[in-house]
């Protein structure tokens, strides 16, 4: 399955990209996709983020279907 991630602010700073597109990776969920990037990159789960697919915001694990998006949204204040 291919799953488009985008990682703002710090997190991409972390991960060294802001935009990585999963290939083939064992990911069936939004869950996955987090388990993933913190297994590879753990100074992420020091810090706290939203995440959304397809540009929804959500609150819960969902499953993803092929060609999805999932970003990673860190705190953030508009002004």
């Amino acid at each position: 399955m291919n799953i488009n991630v985008l990682l703002f602010g710090i997190l991409g700073d972390i991960v060294g990209k802001k935009n990585i597109e999963l290939k083939n990776e064992n990911v069936k969920s939004s869950d996955d996709v987090i388990s993933h990037f913190i297994t590879h990159y753990p100074l992420l789960d020091k810090y706290k983020f939203q995440v959304s697919v397809n540009q929804e915001v959500i609150s819960e694990s969902i499953k993803l279907k092929e060609n999805d998006e999932v970003a990673f949204l860190p705190p953030f204040a508009g002004g």
